[in-house]
């Protein structure tokens, strides 16, 4: 009976052995996990309370919480690994995943450097997400937190070459994660395994140190005949994006500050007799200067007179000299129109709407060609193309 219970009191003290072996007692903290923290800020400013916060590893969830009345976030017992964060949150009703970088946990807390961005509905309001596949959308910004151009490779996908933030790219595969590079002011940043889903906006922030250059654009609307057009609107765009707007001064003076390095076209709307026209300029570049923006010129009514209003888009292309008079010259919008050729301002019609590219060709050579021209229904779009050595 004694042999009995000693055997048995041994076993019972075996198994607390046992069980107090896996509880952490009072030592390190590593078997309680690590906590991984930081804030979700909107763009608009102030932090996001509500806010699903995700730490996702090989496609699972490895932890969450939602953010507090000032944004900030805490998960907690996480174990030593490479996680995924992930900020899911509502544009109005569509889904929207922001996705940082990769972070390592070992065996102390991280508390991530700088505040998650959210964009607001008015940074997503022209991406609307494929109802099949992974839209991307990714800032680039200086660490100022102006927007800069950026380079980016997608795998799976390709490259997209230099272009203004936002930077949208439809039409990605669901099926599997993607890495994505972002090259912008000699620096990279590195996104791996990033998610996509259907009717789904995925944001990436990418901020990029170090000096970084800006330039202003200033120039002038005037119309043919060399008044000046005080009050106009004039649009500034990067590949196709409108950017940034600004109103024309008392003597038709328009200036854009605060440019980085890249390629750019202007645009005014008006009416003319009551006709909707759209004058574009040819393209410019900023590179190494402050520049003076190729001219904008609204026509007027005599202009006008051979059209009337279109129900597609028309074209209307003055191209002239260095003293101003008109030279001969051919205009075509590829696969569209064919070539027309005339000394006086070029005329095309019935263009479908859309962002096309024109070719101005003088004396046989190509001229130049204008990217990004916009033809909108019942609008007018008017070139002015000066052409020198004639």
């Amino acid at each position: 009976m004694r042999q009995t219970l000693t055997g048995m009191l041994l076993l019972i003290a075996l198994i607390i052995i046992t069980l107090c072996a896996g509880c952490g007692g009072g030592g390190g903290g590593t078997s309680q996990g690590v906590t991984v923290s930081g804030t979700v800020n909107s763009t608009a400013g102030g932090g996001l309370s509500g806010v699903t916060v995700l730490l996702m590893q090989n496609t699972l969830i490895a932890g969450q919480t939602l953010t507090d009345v000032n944004g900030t976030f805490a998960i907690r017992n996480i174990s030593p690994g490479t996680y995924l964060p992930v900020v899911r949150t509502l544009n109005v009703v569509t889904p929207v995943d922001v996705v940082l970088p990769m972070v390592t946990v070992t065996s102390s807390n991280i508390t991530l450097p700088q505040p998650i961005l959210v964009p607001t509905t008015t940074d997503l309001q022209s991406v609307t997400p494929s109802s099949t596949l992974g839209t991307l959308v990714v800032f680039a910004r200086d660490q100022n937190g102006l927007p800069i151009p950026a380079t980016l490779q997608v795998s799976g996908v390709g490259t997209i070459g230099l272009s203004q933030s936002p930077i949208v790219v439809n039409n990605i595969p669901v099926t599997s994660s993607h890495d994505v590079l972002v090259l912008a002011n000699s620096q990279s940043r590195t996104f791996l395994g990033v998610p996509f889903a259907a009717n789904t906006i995925t944001v990436l922030n990418a901020v990029f140190t170090g000096p970084i250059d800006r330039f202003t654009v200033q120039g002038n609307v005037t119309n043919t005949l060399g008044g000046t057009l005080s009050g106009s609107t004039v649009l500034l765009f990067s590949n196709g994006t409108q950017i940034a707007q600004t109103t024309t001064g008392i003597s038709g003076n328009f200036t854009f500050a605060n440019l980085s390095p890249g390629t750019y076209t202007l645009q005014v709307p008006a009416l003319v007799s009551g006709m909707p026209v759209r004058v574009a300029s040819i393209p410019f570049t900023l590179s190494s200067a402050d520049v003076i923006a190729p001219p904008l010129v609204v026509p007027v009514a005599t202009d006008l007179l051979n059209f009337g209003a279109p129900v597609n888009g028309a074209l209307l292309v003055f191209v002239r000299d260095e003293i101003g008079q008109f030279v001969l010259a051919t205009v075509q919008i590829p696969g569209v129109t064919t070539p027309v050729t005339t000394s006086a301002p070029v005329e095309v019609m019935t263009v479908p709407a859309g962002t096309r590219t024109v070719t101005v060709t003088v004396n046989g050579i190509p001229a130049i060609q204008v990217p990004f021209v916009p033809f909108l229904n019942g609008v007018i779009t008017v070139l002015n193309v000066p052409v020198t050595g004639v």
